[in-house]
């Protein structure tokens, strides 16, 4: 009985003891939220609340594009040091900035990547060096789109080349547009925010024609057989691809290698297939090849499909010898869910005009490439100081790159100038 006692009376003692410690701690936790208040600092409860539930999805990606790297001779020796290594990583500092805040961005390749064992060069074989895609990963870039004219410049066995090398580097990075199989697909489908972004790349034609046989590496537009490509119409296997991505994903994107070189104007094939990938159910059209910047547009099938289309981008690096050649835009893309719909949140979308800067020596055919960087930021002491005027002898400055401009692509879509 004595026992049983002291045992009920260490159980009342225990439990007084608890009382009073939760007393105490409560106590103290309501003295450190008075002095918390006093400070001015948030709430306690309401900072726990926040930081023990998950993020949700903000169902609103920014895709950033980069135009075409016209990586022609001074390009490539640009970026040789003096040790014999090679980097490109500076013909990207100029826009990281914008690369950080994009969720998801792609860059045009205006050539294959074929491998450094083939001969690196620039115009006419245009075989760009392996350190080129070190640049590309370093500095974030989410998808290269390699389908371009010049793929097959260094035969189909440069193409497989270039997949493997793009992987060697990078699991991560997204090659659009080429494959090594029949078997692969040619959607690649990025998250982001809570969206699933189909992107696809395609080539109108090559300047070296691939066999039949292994055709099937690069993504054409039309069907090509015998060393020629459809140009009036997509290919069945095409409208197949771009149903699948629509059923797959929130957002379709298609880059486009297409056009004629060195001009503004559009050719009636951009037009042709800019209006069937609208209907097909593409919501962004991204072009390159023509090395200028071109028109931007919506573009409406007769089904009722709407398309925004960058014609082109013109060239994200070069050493061209014309304002036209030199001057680039970046496409700067929302795409935002509203009334249950994916959409292109047109407030926020346009074009990033680019300048490439080089300089010159005074002696020899090439040209030092310094970088390229946003038409905002390209000052009119930084112009007078550019290669194409003492090499050229060609007007350059901003009233120049500024006037090309606003007569190209409408002022409503020029996001910085």
């Amino acid at each position: 009985m004595k026992t049983l006692k002291k045992t009920f009376i260490m159980i009342i003692l225990t439990l007084i003891c608890v009382i009073l410690i939760d007393n105490y701690n409560r106590a103290k936790d309501e003295q450190k939220l008075e002095k918390k208040k006093e400070d001015g600092k948030t709430n306690i409860s309401e900072t726990d609340k926040k930081n023990n539930e998950p993020d949700e999805p903000s169902y609103y990606v920014t895709l950033l594009a980069l135009g075409q790297n016209y990586m022609n001779d001074s390009v490539i020796h640009s970026g040789q040091q003096e040790d014999g290594s090679s980097s490109y990583d500076f013909l990207f500092e100029g826009v990281k900035e914008e690369l950080d805040r994009a969720d998801i961005s792609a860059m045009c390749i205006g050539s294959v990547i074929g491998g450094n064992s083939l001969g690196v060069s620039g115009y006419p074989t245009f075989n760009s060096p392996e350190e080129f895609c070190d640049a590309v990963i370093a500095t974030g870039i989410d998808a290269a789109a390699m389908a371009n004219v010049r793929i097959n410049n260094m035969g189909s066995a440069a193409i497989s080349n270039c997949i493997d090398i793009w992987k060697s580097k990078s699991e991560a990075i997204r090659v659009l547009g080429i494959r090594a199989s029949q078997e692969e697909s040619f959607i690649n489908i990025i998250e982001a925010n809570g969206l699933k972004i189909a992107l696809l790349d395609y080539t109108a034609i090559v300047t070296e024609a691939i066999s039949n046989e292994e055709a099937y590496k690069i993504n054409f537009f039309g069907d090509y057989a015998n060393g020629s490509a459809n140009l009036e119409k997509l290919s069945e296997n095409t409208l197949a691809q771009i149903n699948e991505a629509c059923n797959t994903a929130d957002f379709v994107v298609a880059f486009a290698s297409w056009g004629l070189e060195n001009t503004h104007d559009i050719t009636a094939t951009q037009e042709r297939f800019a209006k069937q990938l609208a209907e097909a159910g593409v919501d962004l059209i991204i072009g390159n090849r023509p090395n200028y910047l071109q028109k931007i547009e919506w573009i409406t099938a007769d089904n009722g499909n709407r398309a925004l289309c960058y014609y082109s981008l013109g060239n994200f690096t070069s050493s061209e010898n014309t304002a036209d050649g030199l001057l680039g835009g970046m496409a700067k893309v929302g795409i935002k869910v509203e009334q249950g719909l994916t959409v292109i949140d047109e407030e926020n979308t346009g074009l990033i005009p680019v300048v490439t800067h080089y300089t010159y020596s005074g002696s020899g055919d090439e040209v030092d490439i310094k970088g390229t960087l946003p038409l905002t930021l390209y000052t009119e002491e930084m112009a007078s100081d550019h290669g194409i005027k003492s090499k050229y002898g060609a007007a350059f400055g901003r009233e120049t790159l500024l006037s090309l401009l606003n007569n190209t692509v409408d002022a409503g879509w020029i996001l910085e100038q």
